[in-house]
């Protein structure tokens, strides 16, 4: 979907000031919500479906633990409800949801690689090449 550039910029300036947070719905059933700050009114109805979007794949990733690393975080609250442990996280990572948001706005790039390891991709490519043709004669 193409955007025009101030709608994209005020798409990157709302996840930059978003506020994410979970919350305990029922606690009987432990039903549990995400939610946002309100989208601002000048977004069209195809940005916030795009930024939705995002914003429900974060969500998923969080809750689901996608983002923690395999170690625990050096100097993160230890906390007792789940909730604070949610919310906290949802705070922790939002850099993420920044990189997602521009990804799906196609304002950067998907995969940045850095040198060295371009220099390797094309060394395996050649080494291979070379290889196929030498089984070929």
């Amino acid at each position: 979907m193409e955007f025009s550039k101030k709608e994209v910029i005020l798409a990157i300036s709302f996840s930059e000031s978003v506020q994410f947070m979970a919350k305990m719905v029922n606690e009987q059933t432990r039903e549990l919500a995400f939610d946002h700050t309100p989208y601002p009114a000048s977004f069209s109805e195809d940005m916030i479906g795009e930024i939705d979007f995002v914003i429900q794949y974060y969500f998923r990733q969080v809750f689901n633990g996608d983002l923690d690393p395999e170690e625990p975080l050096v100097g993160a609250p230890v906390f007792d409800d789940p909730i604070d442990d949610l919310n906290f996280k949802l705070d922790h990572y939002k850099p993420e949801f920044i990189l997602e948001l521009k990804k799906t706005l196609e304002v950067q790039d998907a995969r940045t690689m850095n040198n060295y390891a371009q220099e390797m991709l094309k060394f395996a490519v050649e080494k291979k090449k070379k290889t196929s043709e030498k089984e070929t004669k």
